[in-house]
């Protein structure tokens, strides 16, 4: 559904949106939506914990952080 409406924005209105989501697979609209563009929270990862360096960096995110971000609740 997320995918449907940020394509019908796109393309119908030209709406500038910001969408924020753990659907990996909206990354994919980059390359055939135009004006779409991935942005990340920027990470480092060491074998015991993950920082989230509080720093916008473009591109999608490789993989969910979302029980990551529970654990800091």
């Amino acid at each position: 559904m997320t995918k449907a409406i940020l394509e019908y924005l796109v393309t119908k209105i030209g709406a500038k949106t910001l969408i924020a989501t753990h659907y990996h697979e909206l990354i994919q609209l980059e390359d055939t939506l135009p004006g779409v563009k991935n942005f990340s929270v920027s990470v480092y990862e060491t074998e015991k914990e993950v920082i989230f360096m509080k720093k916008i960096v473009r591109g999608g995110a490789s993989k969910s952080y979302g029980l990551d971000v529970a654990k800091l609740a």
